[in-house]
């Protein structure tokens, strides 16, 4: 991997000189939230810091059960001491050991709460109550396929028309593996306006509309070019956007079920859909989630909340085969839905084990910023000599003490795994090799996966925690941070909504640490 990546890397470094930018980070992160290499590398810090206590006794815990499982399976053989460490190759199986014993969830029972048709009841009947909004399926437009859905999007009070989604949730052949959420913008470079979707606008260019209110144009040619004259239509495009998952099909008289994690992953993905529908930017160049990149996933992974607050699983949930007499509007029976002690067992099941599992992905941001961010010989020099001058110093997660002159990304790894990951890596592999993310469109920005979860934690505790569907608090959170898209800089959008500057205290709170 070395070589490839010096490779890359002398090639991104060609790029960015003719740019007049040294490095990769200090480019990507100019507009973005955190703004700048250092504000990543004290963000990871803070963090790593903060978690060392509990990912300590977390790995302590893990030792225990080792420990406790090789006295069983082996007793005391010749005298010889069994290795009780904790390594990468068997650290997932003594999590999952752990978690069961501790938490004795048994998942597959508990999916048998959550059929996917009630799942999709209630998580509309979330989306529309807290956020104001009315879905109505339409029978007519264009599929794809006979298993797309198309809803229609209306506001609640005015029945202002907002936009339309698809629903692809069942896997195919040729069909994508992944989850996701996406609209067409920039498929086509002079989407017409959008008014009868369902019956005559539904070709492949209709998939292509943006979620602005006013695009730029060509005068006259679909293919508008640089060279070409441009107007402005301020006439208002609707936006379309789909969700696409994998999720079984119902199987005769069996439903389709989902683990509590698909429902998380659901919830996730329509926020993204929400954000699409609600965005109303003056251009479509900042529309829906084209906001910063580590700001992106923080309104999804703000609603995410949702699927372990105890009143928002009553209403996602319901057993498809048992049922319960219905406690108000006349009786009835309606189906059984998950027990609060299963509710509080998935609601402690969040944070078992979450410091280790952070300090894995600070180690993994570390390694991304660290590999974009190579020194000159003369700051490595630098470094040294500061070291040897501070003998004493703690170890830490800053940039500048794990640097590598020749950077061997094998080895620059496991030098943060084993400082901050705390579970060595498994000499002769190199994970590097296959961390796609490193050259998928979040070079240097790792980092944004727990940047936006730390601002969501904030967002939901400041604003939702106690009165999950609270209409108040929901059009204030629809109107200030979907509606501007990418529009207005994400931290003023948060210092808008929180009402102060965003922290992080409340990542902290909300699992338990």
């Amino acid at each position: 991997m070395c070589t490839c990546w010096k490779r890359l890397y002398d090639f991104g470094t060609r790029r960015l000189k003719c740019w007049g930018t040294p490095r990769m980070p200090a480019y990507v992160l100019e507009t973005r939230m955190a703004a700048s290499p250092d504000n990543v590398d004290a963000f990871l810090h803070r963090l790593s810091k903060r978690l060392d206590k509990a990912a300590q006794a977390e790995l302590s815990e893990l030792r225990r059960l080792k420990r406790k499982e090789n006295l069983e399976r082996y007793g005391v053989m010749l005298g010889l001491e069994p290795d009780n460490e904790i390594y990468m190759w068997d650290l997932r199986y003594y999590m999952t050991k752990y978690e069961e014993q501790q938490l004795q969830i048994d998942y597959l029972k508990i999916a048998e709460y959550f059929p996917l048709e009630r799942v999709l009841a209630g998580m509309f009947d979330i989306y529309q109550q807290l956020l104001g909004l009315r879905f109505v399926a339409l029978q007519h437009g264009q599929r794809w396929h006979e298993d797309v859905r198309l809803f229609e999007v209306r506001d609640a009070g005015t029945a202002t028309l907002m936009g339309y989604f698809y629903l692809d949730l069942h896997p195919r052949e040729g069909k994508r593996p992944h989850e996701s959420a996406s609209d067409g913008h920039e498929r086509a470079q002079a989407p017409t306006i959008m008014e009868h979707l369902p019956t005559e606008v539904m070709s492949d260019r209709s998939l292509a509309r943006s979620s602005a209110p006013a695009t730029i144009q060509s005068a006259g040619d679909d293919s508008a070019s640089p060279t070409q004259p441009l107007h402005l239509s301020e006439e208002r495009q609707v936006p379309v956007a789909a969700m696409v998952a994998n999720l079984s099909k119902s199987s005769g008289s069996r439903p389709s079920l989902l683990r509590h994690e698909e429902v998380v992953t659901l919830f996730h993905e329509f926020g993204h859909v929400m954000h699409h529908i609600c965005s109303k930017p003056r251009f479509a160049r900042f529309s829906g989630t084209r906001v910063e990149r580590d700001f992106v996933e923080a309104p999804s992974q703000m609603l995410e909340n949702w699927c372990w607050d105890r009143e928002a699983l009553q209403m996602l949930s319901g057993h498809y085969e048992r049922f319960v007499p219905r406690a108000v509007h006349g009786g009835g029976l309606v189906p059984e839905p998950l027990p609060h002690q299963t509710i509080e067992r998935l609601q402690r099941a969040r944070c078992c084990l979450i410091a280790l599992q952070t300090r894995r992905q600070i180690v993994l941001a570390l390694f991304d910023q660290t590999l974009h961010h190579q020194p000159t010989r003369d700051r490595l020099e630098r470094g040294k000599s500061s070291k040897r001058n501070s003998r004493s110093r703690r170890r830490s997660t800053h940039l500048s003490d794990v640097l590598v002159e020749h950077m061997d990304s094998a080895e620059l790894l496991a030098q943060l795994q084993r400082q901050t990951g705390l579970v060595p890596m498994t000499p002769g592999t190199h994970f590097g090799a296959s961390f796609g993310h490193l050259m998928s469109g979040y070079d240097a920005q790792y980092y944004g996966y727990l940047w936006s979860q730390v601002f969501a934690c904030d967002m939901y505790a400041s604003a939702f925690a106690g009165r999950p569907l609270d209409a108040r608090t929901g059009h204030r959170y629809r109107h200030l941070v979907l509606a501007p898209g990418g529009s207005r800089d994400a931290s003023d959008i948060l210092r808008d909504f929180l009402g102060r500057e965003p922290q992080e205290e409340a990542f902290f709170h909300l699992h338990g640490l």
